[in-house]
């Protein structure tokens, strides 16, 4: 019999889970009034029971809540002691998410930064000194018409900036969110880690 082996979670999964308003509405929910039963975050947000039970299972899966039984209901809560990515990303969502639907707006934005793992390797390849288009290029496995896609997406997250020269460079994001992100991406320099 062959044995299975455990998914190994990945940061580009992580914000993939989170990229959507309706589980982001339920966290911001949980994040300033847990613990809550599905029917709870269903009525309060309000949303179906289906689509409140999925985004909170969904939730999770990434170590994001964690679920407590009460008999015949499910009460959900932010996870205590998050592990991997859930650990940096947590506290920064508890900080930047409200309730408001900007917050969760922005949130979403920042997070569709990283869903992809071509972005994860795109922003690992820009060394901390910076680097021209072609040079980046030569960096990374795929056709420039990706890397440009790409690119443009982290550039207009205000994960990397582009200077007057045309050099790329890692940006050092203020907010909370931003900089969990780049943390988790990166190790503790942008650029630079692990994570992925």
């Amino acid at each position: 019999m062959a044995t299975q082996t455990p998914l190994r979670p990945t940061l580009w999964r992580t914000c993939r889970i989170l990229a959507n308003r309706s589980r982001l509405r339920a966290l911001a929910l949980l994040l300033h009034a847990a613990p809550l039963t599905v029917t709870e975050v269903a009525r309060r947000l309000p949303t179906t029971l289906p689509l409140a039970s999925q985004s909170l299972r969904a939730l999770e899966s990434r170590g994001l809540l964690k679920v407590k039984r009460r008999g015949r209901s499910v009460e959900y809560s932010p996870a205590e002691d998050p592990k991997g990515f859930a650990g940096d990303l947590l506290p920064a969502l508890r900080k930047e998410l409200t309730e408001d639907e900007g917050s969760v707006r922005d949130a979403f934005r920042i997070l569709t930064a990283f869903t992809h793992p071509r972005r994860i390797l795109l922003y690992r390849a820009v060394p901390p000194a910076g680097i021209r288009f072609e040079a980046l290029a030569q960096r990374v496995p795929f056709d420039r018409q990706s890397l440009r896609r790409h690119l443009r997406k982290l550039l207009a997250r205000q994960l990397l900036i582009q200077t007057a020269d045309g050099c790329i460079h890692t940006a050092r994001p203020a907010a909370a969110l931003p900089m969990a992100l780049a943390r988790a991406v990166g190790g503790d320099a942008p650029g630079r880690g692990e994570a992925g």
